[in-house]
């Protein structure tokens, strides 16, 4: 069980750092800027593994010690995330056709493989996220 105590305070050290990274993206905020929210976007999906991984460990650890406050807690977290994501989704949606338009040729390729990976990050962490927030709640009934 003290293995699980040392995962579960590294799942801690981890979603902090993660959560601040994505948080940091947005700051100072330029909501409204179509390049800013485009390239916000997706700099905040490139931060969701880090934060994902502390989740997952403190998930891990709180449903090994029977924690189930602090899980149903973790679980609660996750389905607000895929929230977050759906509605970050909407917003880089809204910005697709804009970036591909106003970019100058010679960076389509680049702008086209942004598109591709934020988009699959997006419906890979969103639907993570829910299947991670919707077990982890189950496993904690009794």
């Amino acid at each position: 069980m003290a293995g699980w105590t040392v995962l579960g305070r590294f799942g801690v050290v981890l979603a902090i750092i993660g959560l601040a990274d994505f948080a940091l993206v947005f700051y100072p905020g330029h909501f409204g800027e179509p390049t800013w929210e485009f390239a916000a976007v997706d700099a905040a999906f490139s931060s969701l593994p880090v934060f994902t991984i502390g989740l997952a460990l403190m998930a891990g650890a709180g449903l090994a010690k029977g924690f189930v406050k602090r899980t149903r807690a973790i679980a609660v977290m996750c389905l607000m995330l895929a929230a977050v994501i759906v509605g970050l989704m909407l917003l880089y949606a809204t910005n697709i056709p804009l970036a591909v338009r106003m970019s100058p040729p010679e960076v389509l390729p680049g702008i086209y493989k942004s598109i591709v990976r934020t988009v699959l990050m997006g419906v890979v962490f969103g639907a993570g996220f829910v299947t991670a927030g919707v077990t982890a709640w189950r496993r904690t009934r009794k």
